[in-house]
């Protein structure tokens, strides 16, 4: 089914209900102590953030690249 732009926020969502499932059910944070589901929302935030950081230095450095150049590429 071809949902146009928004295709990617449904892959999205399907990829977070499917990991949440996982990590309440198959790894036991449902029914262990909260202080480890705790924690791993603490390394879930802290990974969102560094990723945001590189995506925000990624689009400073954007109208420096030369469009078509790739150096590494071979021709």
């Amino acid at each position: 089914m071809e949902l146009g732009s928004a295709g990617l926020w449904v892959a999205m969502g399907i990829a977070t209900c499917k990991a949440s499932l996982v990590a309440l059910y198959f790894m036991h944070l449902r029914y262990d102590r909260p202080v480890n589901l705790i924690i791993f929302l603490g390394t879930l935030l802290f990974v969102c953030l560094f990723v945001s950081l590189a995506l925000i230095d990624t689009q400073s450095y954007q109208p420096d690249m030369i469009q078509g150049y790739a150096p590494a590429m071979p021709k």
